[in-house]
């Protein structure tokens, strides 16, 4: 899965998506196309992981985002989740196999960043940088 970033002047967001929108802490440059890694959806708004220009595996609220490509990587699954502020997610295992995985991921542990890196580094050296078929 492929976006792109519309950049902050589109403005017009969902007012549920705009709480977690932050301009001034966002690494990302306008119309330049980001791989997707994981989806999530949290207290109703989705959220796509991308690696932003600083290098970093974070998640952004869509809405900031148009879709280029919404083929998604033959090795994700999806966990859905009946009560709390995660209903579902969406990615490798390693993400998306339970809460802990994720929280893991959003809380930047050491061992899903790695594990992040890895699968990053090991799609790319096989040829699957930009092809999720």
């Amino acid at each position: 899965m492929h976006v792109r970033f519309r950049g902050f002047a589109h403005g017009n967001y969902p007012p549920n998506e705009a709480r977690y929108i932050s301009p001034d802490q966002t690494f990302l440059s306008t119309a330049k196309e980001y791989e997707v890694h994981a989806v999530s959806v949290y207290d109703g708004v989705t959220f796509l992981q991308i690696v932003d220009d600083a290098n970093t595996p974070t998640f952004h609220p869509r809405a900031i985002f148009e879709v280029v490509d919404s083929t998604i990587a033959e090795d994700w699954i999806c966990s859905a989740f009946p009560e709390g502020p995660v209903q579902l997610v969406i990615g490798p295992s390693f993400v998306a196999k339970d809460l802990g995985c994720y929280d893991s991921m959003v809380d930047q542990d050491r061992s899903a960043v790695d594990a992040f890196w890895q699968r990053v580094n090991a799609r790319q050296r096989h040829g699957a940088e930009f092809d999720d078929d």
